[in-house]
């Protein structure tokens, strides 16, 4: 597998690049926390949040990357880590530098990715985002199907907290869609993520709303 090498200089030109990019492909980029938990609803934008956490993602376009870089950043305030398909990485070995660690489906190897996003979790300062689907899915699927490294990395990372993310965009009368982040935190089984997920999905298509709503990222 190939490693993440997080270097400074790279990180902070990632994120002035997905800044500077998601302003020219979006109207606006808007968050939304959906989640009654007490404790997560103190935390806000600017205070780090305790423990590692595990972002899971809907995988809609190419883009998915920087805006995780972006909004773990400024919500989170943690190092971002990415799982993505070995070929993938192979193509923009740079990504590298960013936090991006390969995982290769089918082979041996998967489990070494595994255990390498356990270890990942073990520093409070991480996140790690992956995508369970394992593809680019529509923005419009009903029901995603998740692989089973979700499930093993939740088993094997006890200590972390575990968001559920689905980005949507929405165009309503501008030239240029606002994407729209929703977050809510997890704290289920990991046998139930998937049904979980589908369910949490749906909610936010019923938030999505005519009026541009939620806090400002950008």
């Amino acid at each position: 597998m190939i490693t993440a090498s997080h270097k400074k200089r790279w990180v902070i030109f990632f994120r002035i690049y997905a800044s500077w990019h998601l302003r020219r492909l979006f109207h606006d980029v808007r968050y939304h926390v959906l989640d009654n938990d007490i404790d997560t609803a103190k935390e806000s934008p600017g205070r780090a949040h305790k423990g590692s956490i595990l972002v899971v993602s809907n995988h809609f376009s190419f883009w998915d990357g920087f805006i995780h870089m972006l909004f773990v950043h400024k919500i989170f305030k943690k190092n971002i880590f990415i799982m993505m398909l070995e070929e993938q990485l192979k193509k923009h070995p740079f990504l590298r530098y960013g936090g991006c660690f390969s995982v290769d489906r089918g082979k041996r190897d998967v489990a070494e990715s595994l255990r390498y996003s356990c270890k990942i979790l073990e520093n409070p300062a991480n996140a790690l985002l992956i995508f369970p689907q394992g593809e680019v899915e529509s923005l419009y699927t009903n029901d995603f199907s998740f692989m089973k490294g979700a499930g093993y990395i939740m088993d094997h990372s006890a200590a972390c907290r575990v968001w559920m993310n689905v980005n949507l965009i929405n165009y309503y009368s501008l030239k240029k869609p606002v994407l729209n982040i929703y977050l809510k935190r997890y704290h289920g089984e990991s046998g139930l993520l998937q049904e979980s997920f589908n369910l949490f999905a749906r909610e936010c298509r019923q938030k999505e709303s005519p009026k541009i709503t939620g806090k400002k990222l950008l």
